[in-house]
């Protein structure tokens, strides 16, 4: 019974370190598609850009953030799980 815990404990840590890395891409994702909304933006207001671009800028960004969301739903998840585990492992 031991055994199966701490191997179900070494894999959810190492899920845990995967999720932590996707949460750490999708951080960069937000931050690469805010910027390339303002960008898409200042071109339209110098009339360089059409409103097009903004708007699937725009939806870029909230995507990555939805993405954000749900990787992190599932991150706390594994937390939840990882601290059950423990309080299965020690009395």
């Amino acid at each position: 019974m031991t055994l199966s815990l701490e191997a179900g404990l070494r894999n959810l840590l190492i899920q845990i370190e995967g999720m932590e890395r996707v949460l750490a891409l999708n951080e960069q994702q937000i931050e690469s598609a805010r910027l390339k909304t303002a960008e898409e933006l200042k071109r339209y207001e110098q009339g360089r850009g059409d409103l097009v671009f903004v708007i699937q800028s725009q939806d870029n960004e909230e995507r990555a953030k939805l993405s954000y969301a749900q990787n992190a739903a599932l991150y706390h998840g594994q937390q939840l799980r990882l601290k059950a585990l423990l309080d299965e492992l020690l009395p």
